[in-house]
């Protein structure tokens, strides 16, 4: 709701301010794992287990870089959609970077 009145206010295009409504609920979501790992991710690091996370942020990088390309210009066999699939991406990545943090403190 207070995001409609905050982007209604910028004067922005109809299609424009649907695409970033869609962005900003979007990327709610992926609030709660994105604060979840900068939490655990320090806490590994003082455990001395610093290999993992640097794994799990070295890996999630190209593959970030990588589905975000195409899936915001429609490369790499992806159609062209608009940021919002972009945001998705990142919420899953963001939970899979939380789930490899919470395997690796188990296991390693």
């Amino acid at each position: 709701m207070a995001v409609t009145l905050l982007l209604r206010g910028r004067g922005l295009k109809q299609s424009v301010q649907g695409v970033a409504q869609h962005f900003l609920s979007f990327l709610a979501f992926g609030i709660i794992p994105l604060f979840e790992y900068f939490v655990m991710r320090p806490f590994m690091d003082v455990l001395g287990k610093t290999r993992v996370t640097m794994l799990i942020t070295l890996t999630a990088l190209p593959i970030n870089f990588v589905l975000n390309y195409g899936l915001i210009f429609g490369n790499v066999g992806f159609q062209d959609s608009d940021g919002a699939d972009a945001v998705l991406l990142f919420v899953r990545l963001r939970l899979i970077d939380k789930c490899f943090v919470h395997l690796g403190e188990s296991v390693i």
